[in-house]
């Protein structure tokens, strides 16, 4: 699954986070959780953390797949 987290009309647009998580899918429900921290990627575009969106994508696999009950949580500092 490739996760991005970002402002704008395409995860390339603003981009505070890009990962590839890799599960291997056997027909049931994972529990999949990513630790990030939201900082601005692109120089020449700055971030609008108030607006921000994740995408999630597939890399062009055949089948169904099914997200449910996606958050983001702050995690503050210790």
């Amino acid at each position: 699954i490739y996760i991005a987290a970002g402002s704008g009309s395409s995860s390339t647009d603003r981009r505070m986070i890009t990962e590839n998580l890799s599960f291997k899918g056997d027909g049931t429900w994972k529990k999949l959780s990513y630790t990030f921290k939201a900082q601005n990627l692109n120089s020449k575009r700055e971030v609008d953390f108030k607006n921000a969106a994740i995408y999630f994508g597939f890399n062009y696999r055949e089948g169904e797949y099914f997200l449910d009950n996606v958050s983001v949580e702050l995690v503050k500092k210790k």
